[in-house]
């Protein structure tokens, strides 16, 4: 078994949004986890953002699993 944690590439955004569905939707109990947020479409927004921040699992050439991570910036003024 070979696993690589990787960034994720564009031509995969849309499976990346699948699993981001099947698993948190199966993970709330909906009866159709894919329909889990709707319409939005956060793995590819997320990516938009900043593409060094998404990341991709594969297991034996197969993405199994995406993650991003969310940077959040207080600026303050003295």
């Amino acid at each position: 078994m070979n696993i690589f944690i990787r960034l994720l590439q564009e031509n995969e955004l849309s499976t990346a949004e699948h699993i981001f569905r099947l698993a948190f939707g199966t993970f709330i109990g909906l009866p159709q986890p894919t329909d889990f947020c709707g319409d939005a479409n956060y793995i590819q927004t997320r990516s938009q953002i900043d593409p060094t921040v998404a990341f991709a699992a594969e297991v034996d050439g197969q993405l199994v699993a995406e993650c991003s991570i969310a940077i959040f910036a207080l600026k303050v003024q003295v």
